[in-house]
């Protein structure tokens, strides 16, 4: 199964995109872009727990 969330460099610094949208995900009602390489790693690691978590919880892992 492939994260739901990914990296990708921006000209500010890193943004964190949603895969299923194709646009930067927006935690909190705030765009995830420009941020810096330590913070945006996290935050995708972050998200990428809750979205398979929520993932498993529902039965929908495979």
């Amino acid at each position: 199964m492939d994260p739901r969330y990914e990296l990708k460099r921006d000209p500010e610094g890193w943004t964190v995109v949603d895969r299923k949208t194709g646009k930067p995900t927006e935690p909190e009602g705030h765009p995830a872009v420009g941020l810096e390489i330590t913070y945006a790693t996290d935050l995708v690691m972050l998200l990428n727990a809750i979205c398979m978590k929520d993932r498993i919880s529902s039965g929908r892992f495979f």
